[in-house]
This record gives C-alpha cells, structure tokens and sequence, in this order.
C-alpha cells in the first residue's frame, strides 16, 4: 500500500523537451521534494496529477534549476506516500521480524557455536564470525525479495544470502543465546536526505547490538571484516535502527574503527655487485586497506596466491618479482592480516 520513487532528468545530454507524469488518488497525497524545479499540479477525476517539464539545450543542468553544486547531488524528483522515517521503520519491521525465528536447528547450531565461552562479547563475536566467514553473500533483488529476508533457517541451510539474509540468521543465532540484535537500514555511497522518508534511499543492512550503554556494530556482508568494523563508506552515516520492541529511530554509525588504524610495510634485503636487489617482504595490517586485502586472497584460490600478491607487490611500487608467498589465513580476522614474500628485481637502479 505504499510507493516510492526517484528520478533524475537527464544532464549529460541535449533534450529537447522531458516530462515527468505522477499520477496519485488524492487521498494519498505523497511527499514530494524537488531539487530542481516544481510542478504543476492538477487534478483529474479522482486523481492527482504532478507534472514537472523541462529542456536541456546545454549539456550540464536542465533549464529552470538553481544550479547549486550540493543539490545537484540529490535527485531531480523524489516523493514517498510514508510519513516518517518511524512508518517506514515499522514497515520494514513487519517484513522481516517473522523470519528472525529460533527453530530447533537455529538453537543448535548457536550452542555448538558459543559451547564453553562465556556470556557476553565472546558469545557475540563466535556468532558474528560464523555467519561472517561460513555464509556466502550472495544478492538478488526482484520485487519484494529485495526487501524481505530469507528465513533464518533457510539461511542457514542454503550457506548463503545477502545482506538482509545474513543478518537475519546472526540475529537469530544471537537470539537463541538471550541476545536481541536490530537491523539497520543504510545507503552504500549516498548520505541520507531526511526531508524524504522512503526505503529507497537505503541499499544495504547492517546489524547493531544493544550492551548497556554501548552499540556494537556488526556488518557480515564483506565475508572478512574484523568483529567491529564496518567499511569506511558505512562509517559516520545517518541511519534507521529497526528495534524488535521500541520505535524505529535515526542514528549515526560510529566515524572511526574499533581499533587503532595502522599498516606496517617492511622490505629488507641487500643490492649486489651486478645491481640485482634480493630481499624479504613483510606486510601487517590493521586499517581499512586489511579488508581489502584480505577480500583479495579470500575470493582467489590458494593455488592464485602469488599472482595477487605479484600484483599488490606492484601497486606498492615493488615493481620485481615475487615468490614464496605466506600469507594468513584472510577468515583469521581476530588479528592483524600478515604477509611475507621473498623479492627479486634486476637491475634495481
């Protein structure tokens, strides 16, 4: 019973003439938010009709616009039939709190999983990890599937799933030890603009807990991040927490990581008489870039490793060549990612 929509007129390109047509029953009344030019409103039947026209005879902003740089950032039109970021919250909510179900096999598995650790953050992180490292993202979005999870217990079974999916089944898991977990809805690249209340200004879901006084924030999607640490993107965002028994509220994700961000790069070795240059590479790792580089070894096969690792050797500016590469296993996320690799390069001057 609800709708949403965005569009942005077209910038890059001569157009002659471009016209947006929203037809709404008038007891819908949307919200609507125009970062370039209103429209004209009229009525037909039992119908409301916006209308909004325009041109682009220079290709670099449609004539009737303010041109200011920052709203030429947001979309041309958006409108939403929600009335509160609390609607669409509670919306949400209905959608995906049945599937955050404890079954005998969600029971289960969150037992073996935190068997003789004791309560509180170890439990959580053993849980985070699982679904982490043992869960494949995997998303598809078609009609209301891009909303709506999975089951937990399907999640479970398949070993795959999104976002959503997966933080379905951490909440779950989490559940099943007397931990309550919330989803969060955020946007990947985009900052949120609250004036517009709409699910479509979310692409992404995270997972935050509640202790006390503290939130832990947990995202399972890139397969390999760290307990605590969510992608620099997601970092310092407004974003809706969806609780399973208070009202959905707007919050911003922590601005820096849980831990102290350092990378530790260390080449030793000697030049000899002929101008080769031997040596020993040692890389550790504790920053936004370990993601990265754990992504790269963790999606390539063990067979693959020194191809990626000749490739980040030259990222590096190392431009010889590499070989007997160790590298730490990329789902060890408890401590810092670590590489060696021995390094060759003639004619080093």
């Amino acid at each position: 019973g609800q709708f949403w929509y965005s569009y942005n007129f077209t910038r890059n390109l001569v157009v002659l003439k471009e016209i947006l047509e929203l037809r709404v029953p008038r007891d819908k009344q949307p919200k609507i938010v125009n970062a370039d030019l209103k429209p004209v409103i009229t009525m037909d039947g039992a119908d409301q009709v916006y209308t909004w026209t325009t041109s682009n005879t220079d290709p670099t902003k449609p004539s009737g616009t303010e041109g200011d740089a920052n709203e030429q950032k947001k979309p041309s039109v958006q409108f939403s039939t929600f009335t509160s970021w609390q609607q669409v919250g509670e919306w949400y909510g209905k959608l995906a709190q049945p599937h955050v179900k404890v079954t005998p096999a969600i029971q289960a598995k969150a037992d073996a999983l935190v068997k003789d650790l004791p309560a509180g953050p170890a439990r959580i992180e053993a849980l985070y990890d699982f679904v982490s490292t043992h869960v494949r993202y995997i998303g598809l979005s078609f009609g209301i599937g891009r909303y709506r999870p999975h089951t937990a217990e399907q999640v479970l079974e398949n070993a795959y799933g999104d976002c959503k999916d997966k933080h379905t089944l951490l909440a779950a898991l989490l559940k099943a030890e007397g931990i309550e977990a919330w989803p969060v809805l955020i946007h990947s690249t985009e900052k949120l603009d609250e004036d517009i209340p709409s699910p479509g200004q979310f692409d992404h879901l995270i997972t935050v807990i509640s202790q006390g006084k503290q939130l832990i924030w947990l995202d399972t999607t890139p397969e390999v991040a760290p307990y605590g640490m969510l992608m620099n993107g997601l970092r310092d965002k407004q974003v809706l927490v969806v609780p399973d028994s208070a009202a959905p509220f707007l919050i911003k994700t922590p601005s820096d990581l849980p831990f102290p961000s350092e990378d530790h790069l260390v080449m030793r070795g000697d030049l000899n008489s002929e101008g080769t240059f031997k040596g020993r590479g040692e890389l550790t790792l504790r920053s936004d870039s370990e993601l990265a580089y754990r992504e790269a070894f963790h999606s390539s096969a063990r067979a693959k490793w020194q191809d990626v690792m000749q490739a980040i050797s030259y990222r590096l500016g190392f431009g010889g060549e590499v070989s007997s590469v160790q590298v730490d296993d990329p789902e060890a996320t408890g401590k810092p990612f670590h590489l060696t690799w021995d390094y060759e390069r003639k004619k080093y001057g």
